[in-house]
Parts: structure tokens; sequence; C-alpha cells
């Protein structure tokens, strides 16, 4: 097998499926609300729907592999559970998490939104029992909190949300700026979704990109929106500056599919079908992306999950 091409592939794919790194909040979620204390200069945002993707096998796995992997993450959970009342799997209903636009030059520009249920005195006491740092100050818009032993991470309970981010970021989401309409715009065109996201590329996020596929110097957005209930179902959309790169890109990505399902390994894993369902196609400038996977295909994968852990 070409494990450079495969690792292609995997590039092309993680391109349509990045921004779809988070989770957010159920259908009665205040996904609104949380959005206007995203800041205007983000250049990726994600949205879902925690309550809808909690319905998932895949979230059992993930929740089963996080136990398994990490021994002290059942306790410290029943811990957390004990002293404040908050359990994350059950009282988050909503997580938006937006990117600044020099956050690749300045990994803490970022803010996480949470819409929850927690007890903020409570929540505070058990962060300093655990030896948390964080130090209460006020500023033109309200309380908030310094975190950490570097004093570089902020917090505020605002209502039903807790916001969360570096010092900068945090600092335009209190003041609730109001997302960028241009991205707005196209984050709603996914709002059905379990989980939505946006991102639009600025000179950074190209450059950082291109160093490792050419093509990618010349992204100019990625919209994508996933479903995980009754099945995987899966879109994205790169546009590109040009149609050059989105034919290319299609074209490996294509290429990397054939031989994927031409592997014996694949085949004898029985993954053959599955991968046969991903679709990607270059149309005029956009690069397009999909993937459909049944309720059935979805209990087979997280079998073969189970088998190879």
């Amino acid at each position: 097998m070409n494990h450079r091409l495969i690792r292609r592939v995997l590039m092309v794919t993680l391109l349509l499926l990045s921004p779809l790194v988070a989770v957010a909040g159920a259908s009665a979620a205040d996904i609104k609300g949380a959005l206007e204390y995203v800041p205007r200069d983000s250049f990726s945002v994600t949205v879902a729907d925690i309550d809808k993707v909690k319905k998932s096998p895949l979230f059992a796995k993930a929740r089963g592999l996080l136990f398994q992997e990490e021994p002290k993450a059942k306790k410290n959970l029943a811990k957390l559970k004990a002293a404040t009342g908050f359990d994350p799997f059950r009282d988050v209903r909503s997580v938006v998490v937006a990117f600044g636009e020099d956050f690749v030059k300045d990994d803490d520009q970022f803010v996480i939104i949470f819409e929850a249920t927690v007890n903020e005195r409570r929540f505070l006491d058990f962060i300093a029992k655990e030896g948390g740092k964080f130090k209460k100050k006020t500023g033109p818009h309200g309380s908030y909190y310094v975190l950490g032993r570097k004093g570089d991470g902020r917090a505020a309970f605002r209502g039903k949300f807790l916001i969360m981010g570096g010092e900068k970021s945090f600092k335009k989401a209190m003041q609730k700026q109001g997302m960028n309409p241009r991205l707005r715009a196209e984050l709603d065109k996914f709002s059905g979704h379990d989980v939505a996201s946006v991102m639009k590329a600025n000179a950074a996020v190209r450059k950082d990109m291109g160093r490792e596929i050419k093509g990618l110097a010349e992204l100019d957005s990625v919209a994508a929106g996933l479903n995980l209930h009754n099945g995987i179902g899966l879109t994205a959309v790169a546009q590109f500056l040009s149609a050059k790169p989105a034919q290319q890109l299609a074209k490996m990505a294509n290429m990397g599919l054939d031989e994927l399902k031409a592997d014996k390994q694949i085949k004898k894993m029985g993954l053959t079908a599955m991968i046969a369902k991903i679709k990607v196609a270059a149309i005029g400038k956009k690069l397009k992306g999909s993937l459909k996977l049944s309720a059935t295909d979805v209990n087979k994968l997280t079998k073969l999950i189970d088998k190879f852990l």
C-alpha cells in the first residue's frame, strides 16, 4: 500500500472534517445566545448538538475509550459529581468553539462557550480543593476569573453560559460582538445538523496548510455538517481561490480511495463497502465531500473498533 498517498488522502479528508472538532447542544439549546459571545474576528466556528450526539453508539464508544485509556477519569468524574452535582456528560447542553484570526501564530486566541447547568460556587470550591489556581476580577462587562499559574486563561459565568478562553479572545467575547455575518451565513446553512462548522482561511492558515499540500495554499473556506443519529451523515464543501487545486485534490482523494478499496487488509476487515460510500468531487472552485453510513454500518464499525482495541 502506498502509505504516502494514503496519508495525503487522509489530509484531504481531514480538511473536510477539520472544523468538526467540537460538539454542541440539543435541539432546544440556545445556540443563538451562545453565538453572541463569538468574537467578530474568529476565522473558525463550530457548534453541535450534544443531546443528539449522545444517542450515537460512537459517543458511547468514545466515552468507554476515555475511561479505558485514562483510568483515573471515571474516578475523577465521580468526585466532580459528588462535590458539585455537575456531570459534563449529562449537564452540558451545547458547546461553541471559536478560533481567533491569529490562532496559527498564537494558540491562546480561542474561546469556548458551554451551555450548561453549573453551580458556580460549588464548581469553584471543587477546583480550589483540587489545587486549581484562579483569581476573581471585575471588568467593564462584569466579574470573571483569571485561570492558571501563569494567569493566561479566563473564564466567566453568564447565566446558563460558561465562557472560557485565552485572554485576548475572552475579552472580545465579553463584549458580545456577535459572529462575523458572512461566517454566520455559511454556518446557518448547516444549522439542522448535529454538528455544524465553518472556517474562513486567512493568509496564515493558507500558508500553514500549503506546507503539507500545495493546493491548500489556495483554500478560501470550508463549511461542513455532520449528523450522528440514525447512522452517520457528513456533507462538506471546501471553496478555493481557483478551480485547479479543487480538481487536483479531488483526483488525489479518489485515487487514494480506489487504492484503499483494492487493499487486501481493507477487504479482510469488510470496510470496502463503507469506503465506497465516501464521495469526493470537484465542481468549479469547490471540493465537495460526503459520507452516508447506515445504523447497520455504524454498528459494524463499533464492533470492528472493539476487535482492534
